[in-house]
């Protein structure tokens, strides 16, 4: 059964263009693959049997000319303390992590779920550090947070 694995950004209005850029990359690996628009403008998801980690790192090795920024997608849950466990299993003690937030189709979350994200990193001694090069992407949409981390 596919799993979204990646979560993929591109200008909005360029999303089909995005759609065929990283289905054509992801293709060889998985016949599979599923590549699907989101009621977002510029918002993708990729749908896969491989392993997000793998599929992201394949997904890297090209350059892409629609392709904005790819999200490996580690983690799915609903708007629950349970993003809040997750956070503290994908961030290591005294890491430092630029903190990507980005929470659509519920208003006012994303201000919420900033001060718990602070929360826990604080107490695994980690910290938001804007020029980390390493990124920790919590994106909600609709009622589905996605939580992944990867390169800025």
């Amino acid at each position: 059964m596919l799993k979204p694995v990646l979560l993929v950004t591109c200008r909005a209005g360029n999303e089909d263009w995005c759609v065929e850029e990283i289905g054509n990359v992801l293709f060889p690996y998985d016949h599979m693959i599923r590549v699907e628009k989101t009621r977002y403008p510029g918002l993708i998801i990729v749908y896969s049997n491989l392993d997000p980690l793998k599929a992201y790192n394949y997904a890297l090795s090209h350059e892409y000319g629609f392709v904005k920024k790819i999200i490996p997608i580690l983690y799915i849950c609903s708007f629950s303390d349970e993003i809040f466990e997750k956070v503290d299993k994908l961030v290591k003690p005294g890491e430092r992590v630029k903190v990507k937030l980005r929470i659509r189709g519920r208003r006012g979350y994303s201000r919420i779920f900033w001060r718990k994200i602070m929360e826990v990193l604080k107490s695994k001694q980690a910290r938001h550090d804007p020029s980390s090069e390493t990124c920790l992407y919590i994106e909600g949409i609709d009622d589905i947070i996605y939580i992944g981390k990867g390169k800025c």
